[in-house]
């Protein structure tokens, strides 16, 4: 352990716990070697500021690096918007490629035509191209 850990971790278990800007956890995370604790705190961040979407994109890139898929997944089907994208998720999830990539397809279509009148977030666009 080093010093960086061990502050995050008295942070982490401090009541009431103080918010700390999310793009911060996860530096800390990934350059100092604390990805649990890291991870732990930004859930927790999660569940108390749920209208935070930096925090769930913190929390979404820290289990990609960690190859933490079905967190991953789990964290997208909460808070995704579009029907396509749960779906899309769901069947990749399952390990059923091609029906997920074409439910992700229709979804950027549909964006694309002005379906969804602009109110799908930018992040959920990036999971669509990037899936």
């Amino acid at each position: 352990p080093n010093v960086v850990q061990a502050l995050l971790e008295g942070i982490q278990l401090s009541q009431p716990q103080p918010r700390m800007p999310s793009e911060l956890i996860k530096y800390i995370g990934k350059m100092y070697n604390a990805w649990h604790l890291a991870v732990g705190l930004l859930e927790t961040h999660v569940m108390l500021f749920p209208n935070d979407s930096k925090c769930a994109e913190s929390l979404a890139e820290l289990y990609r690096l960690l190859d933490e898929e079905d967190r991953r997944f789990g964290l997208w089907n909460n808070r995704s918007i579009t029907a396509e994208s749960r779906a899309g998720l769901s069947m990749v999830q399952h390990g059923f490629w091609q029906r997920g990539q074409s439910l992700f397809y229709q979804a950027m279509v549909k964006a694309t035509q002005g379906t969804y009148n602009n109110t799908v977030p930018k992040a959920e666009m990036c999971l669509w191209e990037e899936q």
